[in-house]
């Protein structure tokens, strides 16, 4: 792509005149963006060389607080799992309540990427089993950390619009947990309690060490050992592992975030004021 033609995308979805977007995606244009090189004089001895720049609408739409235009973008299809590690490493930097709407707005266009984000060894429940109340013996994803804080009515919101099936639930990561094994360990009990909710959880997985959860829950607290106790007779009782699957749910853009004030611009990288922004 030109500088020009992407400067032009930028300043149409800056303005948010999505009507020509539209038209300019039907042209062959990216949603993503794209890459252009300038050239450009350094050095003592005035080197003259060509410089690359990569911009994508989505992540800087996500990097300036801007919302709707985010939403824009993933409904017209943008690539969210290219930038993913770039938006969710921007989001802990970025005030929880933005970062909270923002997953919020990623679990209804991109579950399915979220649920399998290679964090903690398995997927993105692993990571939120083990984040509350762990302390050394586990390494945690760090800089993930604040932004899956949640609080059981949160996660409860966000974790429903995955597309969870069995296999996602009992995925068991290189030490063989689940993520049922690892909320137990770190006496998560809002996460123990919605993965009992979800009717999926498989009790005979063991861990590399030769646990089940039943194992793992003689020695957690007195509430999740009974959750857990109440689960097994239930099955026991039903003689099956039932539950249904959570749906996602879709919507149109301008409906989530319409009314999240839309003031920052989007730019290009080499464009950047690079000094620091207020939270």
């Amino acid at each position: 792509m030109s500088k020009e033609s992407i400067l032009k995308m930028y300043a149409l979805i800056n303005n948010e005149k999505f009507d020509e977007v539209d038209q300019l995606l039907t042209t062959g244009e990216s949603v993503d963006g794209g890459s252009y090189t300038e050239s450009c004089v350094s050095g003592w001895d005035a080197h003259e060389s060509e410089e690359t720049y990569n911009c994508n609408y989505l992540k800087d739409a996500f990097k300036a607080r801007r919302l709707l235009l985010a939403e824009y973008l993933l409904a017209r299809g943008a690539n969210f799992t290219a930038v993913a590690g770039d938006i969710l490493e921007d989001l802990t930097q970025s005030n929880l309540e933005f970062a909270t709407k923002a997953l919020q707005l990623l679990s209804l266009y991109q579950a399915k990427e979220l649920l399998n984000l290679p964090v903690s060894g398995g997927n993105i429940l692993h990571f939120i089993s083990k984040e509350r109340g762990c302390s050394g013996g586990f390494k945690i994803d760090a800089q993930y950390s604040r932004i899956f804080s949640f609080s059981l009515n949160q996660l409860q919101l966000f974790l429903d619009k995955l597309p969870l099936n069995k296999i996602a639930i009992n995925k068991q990561n290189h030490e063989g947990s689940t993520s049922m094994h690892l909320a137990i360990k770190t006496q998560h009990t809002d996460m123990v309690t919605w993965l009992i909710k979800t009717g999926l959880v498989n009790l005979n997985l063991r861990d590399n060490s030769g646990m089940s959860v039943l194992d793992l829950a003689q020695n957690s607290n007195a509430e999740i050992k009974k959750m857990l106790s109440d689960y097994a007779q239930k099955l026991s009782a039903e003689g099956v592992n039932q539950g249904s699957k959570a749906s996602v749910s879709q919507s149109s853009y301008g409906r989530f975030f319409s009314k999240v004030p839309q003031q920052n611009q989007i730019i290009p990288e080499n464009l950047r004021d690079t000094s620091p922004q207020p939270g």
